[in-house]
């Protein structure tokens, strides 16, 4: 494009340097180019331009047509349609050649300051009201305090209204009216209802065998007594020594069929 130098000027405004005067002359019969779907303003530069009070009183934008039937995606249908907004610059050129049917897409000078319906109405040569839904891709937002660009009135520095410092309101500490038991809720257990010191019963224990009941002494003896079979097993009991063979006569002179 033959650019040699950019500088910025002013906010959102850039002077931009070409190489030639021939290439400043192409770049300027060019379509208005678009960023970030906002157009730039391209004009040449003076020696007396003021960058501070450039007013602007139309610009163009491109606007989406839903709901159009195709026979009214001429260029001279499209023109009429679009009247009520302001003029009609070019079409798009997919809406041209119809490559894409889900809406028109046009571009149109409006007034920077005028209202944006987003519907549009018309008659049709059969006397039938037709409707369609209008969609702005960018809509120009214009300060009615300083009468520029980019911001609204609320946002506007020169609308004479000034920040002033409020004092912070000290908030009262919340007070809770709940009571709070000591010890967390809890109770201390001074005497408790269990014994902790209980013992199981006592379970009786019964032989049902009789024969077990039977003193193991006693049968030891008798056996003794009768394994002797003669005087001379007891007189070698009497040997061994005197207290067990008297306890043996004795318990066997009480025992029936022997005698003393």
């Amino acid at each position: 494009m033959g650019v040699d130098k950019v500088v910025l000027g002013a906010k959102g405004v850039y002077l931009v340097r070409f190489a030639t005067m021939e290439k400043r002359d192409v770049v300027l019969k060019l379509n208005r180019p678009f960023f970030d779907s906002k157009p730039v303003v391209l004009k040449p530069w003076t020696q007396d331009m003021d960058f501070t009070k450039e007013d602007l009183r139309s610009i163009p934008i491109w606007v989406k047509l839903h709901r159009l039937g195709f026979m009214y995606w001429g260029e001279r249908s499209l023109s009429k349609i679009v009247g009520k907004l302001g003029v009609l610059k070019r079409v798009d050129n997919a809406t041209a050649k119809r490559y894409k049917l889900q809406f028109a897409r046009v571009q149109v000078e409006v007034l920077v300051e005028q209202e944006f319906p987003e519907v549009l109405r018309f008659v049709n040569e059969k006397g039938v009201m037709v409707e369609i839904d209008v969609e702005y891709e960018w809509k120009p937002l214009v300060c009615t305090v300083c009468k520029t660009m980019g911001h609204d009135a609320t946002k506007c520095r020169k609308g004479g209204s000034r920040r002033v410092w409020v004092p912070r309101q000290q908030v009262a500490p919340f007070i809770s009216n709940v009571m709070v038991p000591k010890n967390g809720g809890f109770q201390t257990v001074l005497h408790s209802s269990r014994r902790r010191d209980q013992r199981p019963p006592s379970i009786p224990i019964v032989n049902h065998f009789p024969v077990l009941d039977t003193d193991d002494t006693t049968v030891e003896d008798d056996a003794t007594v009768e394994d002797a079979g003669g005087e001379d097993q007891l007189a070698g009991c009497e040997v061994g020594g005197g207290e067990n063979l008297q306890n043996i006569v004795s318990r066997r002179g009480d025992s029936p069929g022997h005698n003393g």
